[in-house]
């Protein structure tokens, strides 16, 4: 293999590899570079799971975009639609952009419409989004670049046995699992069970805790450190049962924010049951796992759980887009109207997609804009950089490329560590990794109403006490172990929100204060990473 052959073989982004109800579900598609478009250079795109019809607008003023679309159709060319719930969120949204000129800023940059590729003819096959915008750039690039994109699919990829599982590529979320191992080469042939219980393994594991919570020692602060964890959402937990201290019911102007909330644009399809499969989804207790981390880490931060994934690990872009806006908008009005009970310190994603263009990505999305804004309101990203085991950059983790104004406080981007501190096999590497944080064989909690189908291996009763070998679907205890740099992020989050708890200016809630704090935090925290 040549030199050049040999760079661009270990750049390659892993293929998605989507189970049919979510490609169902979701209408997804898998671009493949062997077969799709060519970017406008001619280079092959890298390999990225979509929404199949439908594109993202950005800005508020997004139905202008799309009435000026649909205005220069030639008959027989495809209309873009916007779903008819849009109108619902932008009632809202023009409300609360009323309420302070930074937030009618924030709206109309940041929120995101999917307009559907509707073709002229039913009889016609539903419409690529890919080919589609590759038409539309070719033909007036300087008009569509930056209005029009692909709405990519996130997930929450989590990975077992320190290793990639097949072939170099993980198995993405939302795959079924056999004893906590998932599926090798989509052939429905479960992984060796042998490989269960193997030290080392990694993989979700019930395990017995008697540490108290740590909120039991946390100090008393005027105001504690807020960290907000976009992911599934907070389960039943004894460590969680102080809403103040950690809760799912998040809100803006008394609007529910994340799935079951008031926006329309930021469900999600339900989740297809099978009732023939009792087995406990790949994801369930992700976002629980994550809480429990940050409150080992900082236990006087509280942690503000917003869901915007099912028990599946999957979300659209739009989707995780407007719910970041909606956050961001609830963190702004706090500080520039006096309201400290709604402000975040950090941010945790421990989720992330591979883009089509990696050269290109921030210029053809809205996420990198987002969060810079997050940074420049003085909230600290903290993003898993993936299990992959590639130097493909996964993003919004590898938004660290990007250049960033110096008065911001930094995305950070963290790899996983194993429990002798080496690097963890999974974890991707490169350039835009950060920095790394313990991220194999965590403990932490899972909800306590977790059983699964899968049972003991062997069971009886003697002298009136039951006896079993280990049930490896019953986290009823309430803790697990678990692997991958999805809980990686989280400690260093953790981190942050620890170093601001010390903090005795924590209570000023003004723009400047952030940043300076935020940026004071980071930058003690990675100095021993250099």
């Amino acid at each position: 293999m040549s030199e050049n052959n040999s760079e661009r073989a270990q750049h390659l982004s892993p293929t998605p590899l989507l189970p049919p109800d979510i490609t169902q579900r979701f209408g997804a598609r898998v671009l493949n570079p062997t077969e799709a478009v060519t970017l406008p250079d001619g280079r092959e795109p890298s390999p990225t799971s979509y929404v199949g019809s439908s594109v993202l607008i950005r800005g508020i003023s997004g139905a202008d975009a799309v009435a000026e679309y649909n205005a220069r159709l030639q008959a027989g060319d495809v209309r873009l639609e916007l779903p008819p719930d849009v109108e619902h969120d932008l009632e809202i949204v023009r409300r609360l952009s009323e309420r302070h000129p930074e937030v009618r800023e924030i709206f109309e940059r940041h929120w995101t419409l999917r307009a559907n590729l509707v073709p002229a003819s039913r009889q016609q096959a539903p419409i690529d989004a890919w080919p589609f915008l590759q038409r539309l750039r070719a033909d007036d690039r300087e008009t569509w670049q930056g209005r029009l994109s692909l709405v990519h699919i996130l997930t929450s990829a989590p990975a077992i046995d320190g290793a990639p599982y097949y072939a170099g590529l993980p198995y993405y979320a939302g795959l079924p699992y056999y004893a906590g191992l998932p599926y090798y080469a989509g052939l429905g042939t479960p992984g060796p069970a042998v490989e269960y219980g193997r030290a080392g393994a990694g993989g979700r594991t019930p395990v017995s805790l008697v540490l108290p919570d740590p909120a039991k020692r946390a100090k008393r602060l005027k105001r504690p450190p807020v960290v907000a964890v976009f992911d599934t959402a907070l389960g039943t937990h004894p460590w969680f049962a102080d809403p103040a201290r950690a809760t799912s019911d998040v809100r803006l102007d008394g609007l529910l924010l994340g799935l079951g909330g008031d926006f329309e644009t930021c469900q999600l399809p339900t989740p297809q049951v099978n009732p023939l499969d009792g087995c406990i989804q790949a994801d369930t207790g992700h976002g629980t796992f994550i809480a429990g981390i940050v409150r080992q880490e900082s236990p006087e931060a509280r942690t503000l759980v917003v869901p915007v994934m099912t028990d599946e690990g999957v979300v659209p872009e739009d989707a995780l887009t407007n719910t970041l806006v909606l956050m961001l908008v609830r963190h702004v009005l706090g500080i520039v109207e006096g309201r400290p009970e709604d402000v975040i310190d950090v941010a945790n994603l421990s989720l992330g997609y591979y883009h089509e263009d990696p050269e290109d990505a921030a210029a053809d999305g809205p996420l990198w804009d987002l969060l810079s804004d997050y940074g420049r309101w003085g909230v600290a990203v903290i993003a898993a950089a993936g299990n992959s085991s590639t130097t493909a950059p996964m993003f919004p983790a590898a938004f660290t490329l990007q250049p960033r104004d110096p008065g911001q406080v930094p995305l950070i981007s963290v790899g996983a560590l194993n429990p002798d501190g080496t690097v963890a096999y999974f974890s991707n590497a490169g350039a835009w990794i950060t920095c790394h944080r313990a991220g194999s064989n965590l403990v932490s909690t899972v909800p306590t109403t977790l059983h699964g189908a899968i049972q003991a291996s062997a069971r009886l009763t003697y002298e009136g006490l039951e006896r079993a070998t280990i049930d490896p679907d019953d986290y009823r205890c309430g803790f697990s172990l678990w692997s991958g740099t999805s809980f990686a992020a989280p400690v260093f989050a953790g981190e942050v929100a620890a170093f601001l708890a010390d903090v005795d200016v924590l209570p000023e809630i003004d723009r400047d204060a952030f940043v300076k704090r935020g940026l004071g935090a980071v930058e003690h925290l990675l100095k021993d990473d250099r």
